[in-house]
């Protein structure tokens, strides 16, 4: 496995839709890159507040000098959460779709354009509402012919997973995935209630 190490600052999601999920790490250093090419799908696992939402955009960070020409289908999926072990891991296919991301390079502290951030905006066709206080997975797998496109990652972390075909099975490695997810809020707990009483009075 190949590993591309650098430290910069990384700018925030260009998305007009409200943040619903963000790691906080893509404001800080970036420890490195996974492979990212079709021989792998990273993994990382995320929770939405309470009241849920509709995922409307993705945002995600990459290290490597072949980013700038990594123009080829990228394939996004959502998992439900599997209780394997010795970690939890992704289980079932929510939502999967091939997509043609937005990259744009990033000026790091040294002036280089090693650091990538790659966004898409779904069509509203393909939005995937996810319940609030539950685990998910997302999958990120690039499918272009490019080498030197790896997935970033930083500390602190807990694990991300990243599934290699010659292995067969998910593997596991200190980090956090760099990457935010975007959309509509669901009515929370709070929302729902105040409404309920809202449309009692009348």
């Amino acid at each position: 496995m190949k590993y591309y190490y650098l430290a910069v600052l990384v700018l925030a999601s260009v998305s007009n839709a409200e943040i619903l999920y963000d790691d906080k790490t893509y404001s800080g250093n970036i420890y490195g890159g996974t492979g990212c090419n079709n021989d792998f799908t990273l993994a990382d696992v995320f929770t939405l507040d309470s009241g849920g939402g509709t995922i409307e955009s993705i945002d995600w960070w990459l290290t490597g000098d072949g980013c700038a020409t990594a123009s080829s289908q990228w394939q996004i999926s959502f998992y439900t959460e599997a209780n394997t072990s010795p970690y939890t891991s992704p289980g079932d296919t929510l939502w999967q779709e091939y997509i043609y991301p937005e990259i744009t390079g990033i000026a790091s502290n040294g002036g280089s354009r090693s650091q990538w951030h790659a966004v898409f905006n779904l069509d509203p066709a393909d939005y995937l509402y996810l319940d609030g206080n539950t685990s998910y997975w997302v999958g990120i797998t690039y499918t272009g012919p490019e080498y030197g496109v790896y997935g970033a990652y930083s500390y602190p972390g807990s694990l991300y997973a990243y599934w290699y075909p010659s292995n067969g099975q998910w593997c596991y490695m200190d980090g956090n995935l760099i990457f935010a997810l975007s959309g509509t809020p669901g009515a929370s707990s709070l929302d729902r209630t105040s409404w309920g009483a809202i449309k009692n009075s009348f």
